[in-house]
């Protein structure tokens, strides 16, 4: 295989498909085994090979704590709240699912290099820390000038318009076309872990406040064993911290970002300002930086209804000086 590529190259053909490992747990170990391969391919959407094992655990502690909570702890609710609250869990947990569904298959490659379609640079060595796209905005490896935010993502191998950064839990970039359902995401997803480990811990406190109904409703869904309301109430507080650790993990990205909007900084341009100037951020005040951020706001709302009200002014005059023509030439014609 090897010899067919060597002699493939010096014939000047294109390499053979490359073959991805289906799963990885380092972007690097695959990155740099053969560069013109490797230059010819390029990740069209998450579930394409190879996938990141951090993605598979997501999904896992995902569905541990969407059926956790409809299969278990929903069951402790009274009957006529059991059904509203699961209507309610049961909104939220579609709309998050069609969120990562939707951030994990859209397609974040620039438009440009999209409408152009010019032959990929097979022979370009990628470097790291060196970013693909040159100070020109000339990608190398897709040999196309592209905007100045757009960056060329390493492990998905294409320019991403907006590019923010590679997030190796949905297994995708995270872009101008996703960036803000990936916000819509961690925020659903930190309210959706919370909601679930604020229920399971009411109903393990319920053990030992309200022990009867606790065991009526053990024995009713579930067993009517001597032990199942203890073993119970230990799945409720298992439930529980497991559910507070992933909302902890989220809650941790979403401050992240929420500097990074004070900051207005995508993540790549944060890491590289962190390495260049260290003190640079040291200097910040967050609290200055949230009201300078929330007057921009109330300053551009201001500016829009301003461009509305004239924008209504100018159609009103208009409306006004078209109903004086019809009734001068009105006028002379009669």
């Amino acid at each position: 295989m090897a010899l067919t590529n060597i002699r493939n190259e010096e014939e000047g053909q294109p390499p053979k498909k490359f073959k991805m490992p289906f799963i990885i747990t380092d972007n690097k170990q695959f990155a740099y085994v053969n560069v013109r391969e490797f230059n010819n391919w390029r990740r069209i959407n998450a579930c394409q090979k190879p996938i990141d094992i951090s993605m598979i655990i997501l999904w896992i502690t995902w569905f541990i704590a969407v059926i956790g909570f409809y299969s278990f702890v929903s069951f402790f609710f009274p009957t006529p709240n059991q059904i509203a609250v699961c209507i309610f869990a049961g909104i939220l947990t579609c709309i998050q699912l069609a969120t990562t569904l939707y951030i994990m298959f859209v397609e974040t490659q620039d438009p440009v290099v999209q409408q152009q379609n010019k032959p990929r640079n097979l022979d370009y060595v990628k470097e790291m820390g060196v970013p693909v796209i040159g100070p020109d905005n000339f990608c190398h490896i897709c040999q196309v000038t592209v905007e100045r935010k757009t960056r060329h993502c390493k492990p998905c191998n294409k320019c991403v318009a907006g590019f923010d950064h590679h997030c190796v839990y949905l297994n995708t970039c995270i872009g101008s076309k996703n960036y803000s359902e990936f916000i819509l995401l961690i925020y659903l997803s930190a309210f959706l872990v919370l909601f679930f480990a604020a229920c399971s811990l009411y109903y393990f406190i319920q053990f030992f406040t309200n022990r009867n109904q606790f065991k009526d409703t053990v024995e009713t869904y579930f067993s009517t064993g001597k032990y199942a309301p203890i073993i119970c109430d230990i799945i409720l507080i298992i439930y529980c911290l497991f559910c507070l650790y992933a909302y902890f993990t989220v809650l941790e990205l979403i401050i992240f970002h929420f500097k990074l909007w004070l900051y207005k900084m995508k993540t790549q341009e944060y890491i590289r300002k962190r390495e260049d100037d260290p003190e640079y951020f040291e200097n910040l005040k967050l609290k200055t930086l949230f009201k300078q951020r929330i007057i921009e706001i109330k300053d551009r709302q201001k500016t829009k209804r301003s461009r509305k009200r004239a924008k209504k002014q100018k159609q009103q005059k208009e409306d006004n000086i078209s109903i004086e023509t019809e009734e001068e030439s009105y006028e002379f014609r009669v």
